[in-house]
């Protein structure tokens, strides 16, 4: 009884992990209780989030996209505003830092919580500007990530890429950096592929069994360890590697100081 027990303990395990890995998907991906903010910043210039002075929305796409915006405000507790131009002074950092800095947004607190995407139409400028939770949530490669999604669809339709702009920043803002692969992947495909690790274990397993040897070259000596006359280490050569670690000075999101002496992230392209 103990041998089967014993030829048969991996198969019990491989199980176990198989059924702690559906309870893990079925905890993760619960309803989770929906997070209302309420905005305590009562200092910010104006209630307006939408500002299309290249005149590339109709105004339903205005309005649409203003309730959009404020719904999701709420939603992760952080200003979102949109802006489109044609033609801005200097560089398109230091204008999209100042035009958030001057109206004092911030869900929060005056240059607080928020986020601002600013579209030249003249230049073919974007950039993407972070503040408070934002700036700290967003990386680098999140940064370009937003950006390029943003761009692809100004010229083509500027309402859509608004849109996504505010759907990818709801996204991010939502999903905790130490969620793990669980929170992206589907339950099914958690499952599938936990099914196809065992069923490959278990294949491996039975070849290996199989395939075992009965006897080794020690089994008919006396005591199970042969006698040896003599021992001796004789040295043959050495031979040493050495690898060059690359390692990277830059500060991630694109931190920086406004011309106003606040803290923004943030990053731009070109479209």
């Amino acid at each position: 009884m103990k041998r089967y027990v014993k030829h048969f303990l991996w198969l019990f395990i491989l199980l176990g992990i198989l059924l702690i890995a559906m309870i893990g998907v079925r905890l993760t991906h619960a309803p989770k209780e929906q997070v209302t903010y309420t905005r305590t910043n009562t200092e910010c210039l104006t209630e307006e989030r939408v500002f299309d002075e290249a005149d590339r929305l109709t105004d339903a796409e205005e309005m649409s996209l203003r309730e959009m915006i404020a719904r999701k405000e709420q939603q992760i507790g952080c200003d979102i505003i949109f802006m489109t131009c044609n033609g801005h002074e200097g560089y398109i950092r230091d204008f999209a830092d100042d035009f958030y800095d001057n109206n004092k947004f911030g869900y929060d607190a005056p240059w607080g919580d928020g986020a601002l995407f600013v579209a030249d139409f003249e230049t073919g400028d974007a950039w993407f500007c972070t503040t408070g939770r934002v700036e700290t949530r967003y990386s680098t490669s999140m940064i370009d990530s937003m950006v390029e999604l943003v761009c692809d669809d100004l010229r083509g339709d500027t309402c859509r890429a608004a849109m996504n702009y505010v759907d990818r920043l709801v996204r991010d803002m939502e999903h905790k950096s130490g969620d793990g692969i669980l929170e992206i992947l589907k339950p099914l495909h958690v499952v599938i592929f936990s099914l196809i690790v065992t069923v490959l274990f278990l294949l491996i397993q039975l070849a290996v069994n199989i395939g075992k040897k009965t006897t080794t070259a020690n089994t008919y000596v006396v005591g199970g360890h042969p006698n040896l006359r003599h021992k001796a280490d004789t040295f043959l050569s050495k031979h040493t590697t050495s690898r060059k670690i690359e390692s990277s000075s830059s500060g991630g999101g694109g931190h920086h100081i406004s011309g106003g002496g606040h803290s923004h992230g943030g990053g731009g392209g070109h479209f």
